[in-house]
């Protein structure tokens, strides 16, 4: 009786601490979600912004400006997104994430459409100057995205550490359990003799 007792406190204690860990998985998790809505806060208020740049028929590298604002927004989210366990939440946002990248690229489009459209033609610098401001845009792209790759690998890490650590645990259990056995199977000898 005394050992099962034992056995039982040992058992609650490690169920105690895993539920500990849940609680913190749901923090994360919650605080995840909180950093999109920021995301997504800020994305409104930029597309805001464009639509009334647009209207007033404002300078164009301000629009493009807000472009890389509304991108850099968009790959934060992609970075926080890792955070999300939960399924649905997750393919939520990654949703949204598609429409907000949809988005910009149509008004991306739009300014292009509209610059190509020009009053007077351009001339061969001004024609080099583009094609040098886009590559250096693509550019940054790939190191954005390089950056992303970098940040997934170390996210991965931090998960096989989880998986090991769980693993751990569970070995640990295992070997308590058999010790336990062991010893009820003693006590239920020394009774019945």
């Amino acid at each position: 009786g005394c050992l099962l007792f034992v056995c039982l406190l040992v058992w609650r204690e490690k169920e105690r601490k895993r539920e500990k860990e849940r609680e913190r998985e749901r923090e994360k998790e919650t605080r995840a979600m909180s950093g999109v809505a920021d995301y997504e806060a800020d994305l409104d208020e930029i597309f805001a912004e464009i639509k009334a740049k647009k209207a007033e028929s404002k300078d164009a590298n301000a629009i493009k400006n807000l472009l890389d604002e509304a991108e850099d927004s968009v790959q934060q989210m992609q970075i926080v997104i890792h955070k999300i366990t939960n399924k649905a939440e997750k393919d939520a946002v990654l949703k949204k994430i598609k429409q907000y990248e949809k988005q910009i690229e149509d008004e991306k489009h739009a300014l292009l459409v509209g610059s190509t459209k020009p009053r007077k033609r351009l001339n061969k610098e001004q024609t080099q100057q583009q094609s040098l401001d886009r590559l250096k845009a693509a550019q940054r792209q790939l190191v954005e995205t390089e950056e992303i790759g970098q940040e997934t690998l170390v996210n991965l890490a931090k998960q096989r550490e989880v998986i090991n650590k769980t693993k751990k645990n569970l070995k640990e259990t295992n070997e308590d359990l058999r010790e336990s056995n062991t010893v009820l199977n003693r006590l239920g000898k020394w009774w019945r003799s």
